[in-house]
């Protein structure tokens, strides 16, 4: 790798101050990622962000939540989008860095940060922003960016955000809701997500973003393709790396049915991945194991599997 001996100082520091958003990075990247190329982004590129430039409110307190200004050190490496998928479904996590202070929007409860605007939900949120259309419904408030950027978009008719914590949208309506645009379309319900997922029907698009990371995520996101209707077009965040998992528990299967295993090998399970596993082997031997590992296939099969 170019520059190694720099990338190990920026690592060591790394894991002095290492967040929950960037604990996957620290605690892979010794085994995982010496052979690859650390990003040097350009903070312009997302300084210039519709978001960046025009949300711009006060630091504030609400109850034990705080709205606040955070920042990413020079040179500490952080997660800037999804996973991609390379030959023989090969996983390779974006890693990247700034040469100078990069500051950002967060908000945390307690010493936890909760939500933030940060490279990685700019890059991961782009796609479903372009596909969005007519009325649109979100599961997951946040910090409001992505329903801020659909509101600068034309051809949406109304964007409704379902938010189950008061004390976020309280603070979301006293200190962000001031500079978004169209706020005549924007609807904010304080509920429970999947409640409002049966009315899914009525919209023409749905995003779910109600998760921090892709095994939190798992279990929403399978009860979730379940419910799926026919009608609108879905869109999960993350949603590439949370098929990684059942990827990953696909080979396993594969593996150990080429190995010998049976069907008696996978009716009991010490713990949540031995758990997918088991779902994902009886999905399988209904299909003869005779499916592709795509994400598309993966999706169709997260709409069969129920972990309880």
């Amino acid at each position: 790798m170019k520059n190694l001996e720099t990338l190990l100082n920026v690592m060591d520091e790394n894991i002095q101050r290492a967040e929950w958003e960037n604990e996957f990075v620290i605690n892979h990247l010794y085994e995982d990622f010496l052979d690859e190329d650390i990003a040097l982004l350009d903070p312009d590129e997302y300084l210039d962000n519709p978001y960046y430039k025009e949300v711009k409110p006060r630091s504030a307190k609400s109850g034990r939540l705080e709205l606040f200004y955070d920042h990413y050190e020079p040179r500490q490496m952080f997660l800037y989008d999804d996973v991609e998928i390379g030959p023989s479904y090969s996983e390779r996590s974006k890693i990247g860095c700034f040469l100078k202070e990069f500051p950002f929007l967060a908000l945390k409860e307690g010493d936890k940060i909760w939500m933030s605007v940060t490279p990685h939900e700019i890059n991961t949120m782009r796609e479903p922003i372009e596909k969005a259309g007519g009325k649109v419904l979100v599961l997951g408030l946040g910090l409001g960016y992505f329903p801020f950027m659909l509101l600068k978009r034309e051809g949406i008719e109304s964007v409704t955000v379902i938010e189950k914590n008061i004390e976020v949208i309280s603070l979301f309506k006293k200190h962000l809701l001031p500079f978004f645009p169209h706020q005549e379309k924007l609807i904010i319900v304080e509920g429970d997500a999947f409640h409002y997922f049966e009315k899914a029907g009525e919209y023409d698009f749905v995003f779910t973003d109600l998760w921090h990371q892709p095994r939190e995520g798992l279990d929403m996101y399978l009860a979730l393709k379940s419910k799926e209707q026919k009608g609108p077009i879905y869109e999960y965040w993350i949603e590439k790396s949370i098929l990684c998992l059942l990827r990953r528990a696909a080979l396993i299967v594969l593996d150990e049915v080429n190995h010998g295993a049976t069907s008696k090998d996978f009716e009991h399970y010490e713990n949540t991945d031995d758990k997918l596993i088991n779902c994902v082997y009886r999905y399988m031997k209904k299909k003869d194991f005779k499916i592709s590992l795509d994400d598309e296939n993966l999706k169709t099969m997260a709409r069969f599997l129920i972990l309880g």
